[in-house]
């Protein structure tokens, strides 16, 4: 059932920015490499940058900055200002509609502009005050156009379902161009009193664990496995977490459960979510007491999901306001008022989602059965030997034949996957007479940034 309560419905980034920086004034909001800045400098210098930006014509801003406390001061401030920012991972043409913003730029503002208390007119909250990069969830990259209703709905919804504890330490990991960086890595510790601790100069992963020992982490799966990996070479937690990590909210591809398992057992809780950009990004996500096996989570309350011919829908105040510059590919995904996903799954009577597939990832054979690959390649992981598979269609003079990519865990040689093993899994789930070629490789699959497979790349790879 989706819920707007008298908070949100005419909240806005402003008075939140005013409610968090008077209620956690002293406390420190960003932390880097020596150097540190509270929620009160951070409010002073929003205010500073916002009198700039109110005062000129431009509508939409692009932040290039490598510095989490210089995005987040022109972040707040374009949107308090009821401007744009465009945080796309594709290259913005420039014109005269578009203002960037580098290190520079933002810190001259700062410098320069006057600490009086600016006066702003009221931001119209359901205009668009972002447009973000989709993660590539429905296919190509888009500009998602988010409302300052859109994200400040799901930020009260995750907080009050999913509690996020106030002063936690978190460590800034994701790019903020992906929402689900934006929003488990500024806005949640931002709302919670909590800390963000960032290198500016980008040093290792084990690095800032250690120097920063952050106690919750936002990171996909890829990050989650790269820890585990650290844990079971030396057993040592304080050196593959920085020793006071207590919970990873784990989004943006399968997680495995076997690390979920091993984390658990250094007392490091594994929360499981499932989003899309276009929806704010959460639509579900696991709580204490409140884990189901195989399941993403709950679905969260501002959400209304059904599942229309197997596919996962979504109506809601999360639900984007539609593609920048591209209404073909809006009516395409919204429509009559319904997000739908891509995304296969049910969910169960207790409210619980599960995820079946990718409607774009399905095989359909030349005798209309449709194969889905991640069920496929779940079962081919479950084999001991195995880190990693990939199931991937190939077009070939005899038909349609279907590829196999193993990466064998580590200790493992590709001589030791038996394939025989293997084309016996497959023949549960497509006859033996379809597979191509069964190729292991020598490295870890290829992904994109927030750990997704790509699955274009191995369907167009020339195998031998």
């Amino acid at each position: 059932m989706d819920i707007v309560t008298e908070k949100s419905r005419n909240y806005s980034f402003y008075e939140l920015l005013e409610s968090c920086s008077f209620q956690y004034s002293k406390r420190v909001l960003f932390e880097t490499y020596g150097r540190s800045y509270t929620y009160k400098e951070f409010y002073t210098d929003v205010l500073k940058v916002s009198r700039n930006i109110s005062s000129v014509k431009y509508d939409y801003y692009c932040i290039d900055t490598n510095s989490a406390y210089l995005f987040g001061v022109a972040f707040f401030s374009i949107v308090i200002s009821g401007k744009t920012a465009l945080l796309l991972n594709n290259e913005v043409n420039k014109n005269d509609d578009i203002c960037f913003l580098d290190d520079d730029d933002i810190k001259s503002i700062m410098l320069t502009c006057s600490m009086e208390k600016l006066i702003l007119s009221k931001a119209d909250i359901d205009k668009p005050c972002v447009i973000i990069g989709s993660s590539g969830t429905t296919s190509v990259e888009k500009g998602v156009m988010l409302s300052q209703r859109n994200l400040l709905v799901e930020l009260e919804t995750l907080i009050s379902f999913k509690p996020f504890p106030e002063h936690e330490t978190y460590l800034h990991i994701l790019p903020y161009n992906h929402l689900y960086g934006l929003l488990g890595e500024f806005l949640i510790p931002f709302s919670t009193g909590g800390k963000i601790c960032f290198s500016e100069d980008k040093l290792g992963l084990f690095s800032n664990l250690n120097v920063f020992k952050p106690t919750y982490l936002f990171a996909p799966p890829a990050i989650v496995e790269t820890i585990v990996k650290r844990l079971e070479y030396n057993g040592d937690f304080a050196c593959a977490t920085g020793g006071r990590l207590k919970a990873i909210i784990a989004g943006g591809s399968f997680l495995k459960v076997e690390l979920r398992e091993i984390l658990s057992s250094y007392g490091v809780q594994i929360y499981v979510a499932y989003g899309l950009t276009e929806c704010s990004p959460v639509i579900s996500i696991e709580r204490d007491n409140a884990v189901l096996k195989g399941s993403v989570g709950q679905i969260i309350p501002c959400c209304n999901v059904k599942i229309i011919d197997g596919e996962i829908t979504v109506t809601g105040s999360t639900v984007m306001l539609g593609y920048w510059n591209d209404p073909e590919a809006t009516e395409k995904v919204l429509y009559d008022g319904v997000l739908h996903t891509g995304d296969m799954g049910y969910i169960d009577d207790k409210g619980y989602l599960f995820l079946t597939g990718r409607k774009t990832n399905l095989i359909v054979l030349e005798n209309g059965k449709k194969l889905i690959p991640e069920k496929i390649e779940a079962a081919l992981e479950a084999k001991e030997n195995i880190s990693e598979a990939l199931v991937a269609e190939a077009d070939t003079d005899s038909g349609i034949k279907i590829n196999v990519f193993i990466f064998p865990k580590s200790g493992t040689e590709t001589g030791d996957v038996k394939h025989d093993e293997i084309k016996n899994i497959l023949s549960d789930f497509f006859s033996p007479a379809l597979l191509g070629k069964i190729i292991c490789e020598t490295e870890p699959l290829k992904r994109n940034t927030l750990g997704k497979l790509n699955r274009k790349y191995y369907k167009n790879k020339k195998v031998l």
